[in-house]
Parts: C-alpha cells; structure tokens; sequence
C-alpha cells in the first residue's frame, strides 16, 4: 500500500527576525498557531491524518491547539525545544539537556508518547543521542542538495541579496546529503525517514518547491519517488497556511512570502484528492511505521 506521510514543522515564525523585522516570541507563535487552525479544518475535512513536529516554544503558547491535533487523530512529535536551536553545534551533553525537556514535558503536559524528532532547519544531533532520550524515529534528512534551506533562512537571504556568499566548506558539507539514501533504514538504534525526493535527480518537493512550483511538478516527483519506495514524506509549516503578504513582511524574500494563506491550503488540499485518486492514503509516520 502506497502511504502519504504529511508533516509539519509547527515552530516559531523566526523568519521576520532573520530580515531584521523586529517580531516578539508570542507573536512568531500566533501567526504559526493562526496557520495551524486554517490547516486542521483542511485536513478534517479531507479525513487527512499527519504528524506535527513542534518546539517547546510553541507548545507552551498554544496548549489548546495541541490538544485538539492529538483529538483529531494527528500525531505529534518534537521539532526542538526552541527554533533557534543547532544541535547539529551544540554541545552534546547540552543537546541532550534540551531534547529530553522538551520530550518530556510535551509527554507530561499533553499525556501523549513522543516517538519522532525532526531538527529545526534539519539540524539534528547524533542518532546515537536521540536513540538515548529514546526516540524511536527521525525525519531530519533531505536527500538533495538546497544549501540555502539547510544553512537556515539566513542564509537564504544572504543568498539572495549578496550580503555574504556561501563558502565552499559549506557547500560540501550539504552536498553529501544529494548522495545518501532515499530509503527508510535504521541508524544507530533510529529509524531514518528522509523527506521525499524524486529518483536520480533528486528533485524536491518541500515546502518552497510547493508553493512556487505548478501542482503538476509535485505530482510528477511524487509519482517517480514511488517507483522504488512505498511512501512519501512531505513536509511544510503552519505559518504557511495565513496571509503574509503584507507590508510588513515586504523585505522577506518573496520566494518565503507568496501563495501561502488560502493559495496555498488549496493547493495542499487538490495534493491530497489527488493522492487519493492514486489510492495513496494518508498516515501519520508512527501508524505508517506500525503497518510496515
């Protein structure tokens, strides 16, 4: 059976902050959390079930919307204890510290078993690590090569604007990702569960991709990536689900910025009718998990 894995990066808005728009905490979690209810009706309505990597940080913000996911049937996992957070640089015995609070707190608060991790901007710690706080899966890999997305939505616009170019250390070290596997396999005691991408190419269908990109691009990647694999591993953020085309947010890269709000829910919602014309149906990672 041929599985679609929806996920969503349910975080802090930081983006604003990396343009230097000066935006408080409370409110990054009200336009991620403004998104997340737009994007819970969608799936309701289509009987769509998917799984929410969150921050601590917006938990704690927003404990009433976390309740009503886990009551509709989504999952949900950690995305970090703050966005801002690099394990992938951090310490390890600091790494650890931060993973499991928020692990637990969101077992203890919520009355929910987190199973998944996903790094913020895919910046993970060792799998031997979040084997040790007892995670079960990861989703922090992305088979192809976007340095611009894994250096962070900095460098993004340092990218695009000229401010500083990315050196070429950098370049390799994201590189490597375009060669590892695109296949589920486990990893020091963790299951690793890359994000969709097309065969050979690797061409991705991320969030970015999505929105810019004609649905037909997506359904295409989607249809060669279940050549060889029998799910597909999707992933986006809340906040993309509300209108930020708004003069505040004009010196954010309009790449970020356009066809999120209602363009984009529906776009995400023609995704789903037409994954399931294709009899792909959807599941949240640990159901997926349970049935292969």
């Amino acid at each position: 059976m041929k599985s679609l894995l929806l996920t969503f990066d349910l975080e802090e808005f930081n983006v604003p902050k990396d343009y230097g728009i000066d935006i408080s905490t409370k409110e990054q979690c009200r336009i991620s959390n403004d998104g997340l209810l737009n994007l819970l009706v969608m799936l309701k309505r289509n009987n769509a079930k998917a799984t929410f990597f969150t921050t601590l940080v917006f938990a704690n913000n927003h404990p009433s919307s976390i309740k009503r996911l886990l009551s509709e049937g989504h999952e949900l996992a950690l995305h970090a204890y703050s966005h801002d957070h690099d394990y992938t640089n951090m310490p390890e015995k600091e790494a650890e510290f931060f993973i499991r609070k928020a692990k637990d707190d969101l077992e203890r608060k919520f009355k929910t078993k987190i199973n998944g991790f996903r790094g913020p901007q895919m910046r993970r710690p060792s799998y031997s690590l979040l084997n040790k706080i007892g995670l079960k899966y990861d989703s922090s890999l992305h088979p192809t090569f976007i340095p611009f997305l894994m250096a962070g939505y900095t460098k993004i616009s340092n990218l695009f604007t000229g401010k500083k170019a990315l050196n070429a250390d950098y370049m390799t070290s994201y590189a490597k990702n375009f060669l590892k596997s695109r296949k589920i396999a486990k990893k020091d005691g963790v299951i690793v569960i890359p994000i969709s991408v097309s065969p050979v190419a690797r061409l991705p269908m991320f969030w970015i991709a999505f929105r810019n990109l004609p649905l037909s691009y997506t359904t295409l990647c989607s249809q060669t990536a279940l050549l060889d694999t029998n799910y597909l591993n999707l992933y986006f953020h809340p906040w993309e689900f509300t209108g930020l085309d708004t003069p505040r947010f004009s010196k954010i890269m309009n790449l970020i910025t356009r066809n999120n709000g209602s363009p984009c829910l529906h776009k995400l919602e023609s995704y789903i009718h037409w994954a399931k014309n294709k009899n792909i149906q959807t599941f949240t990672i640990s159901q997926y998990l349970k049935l292969n």
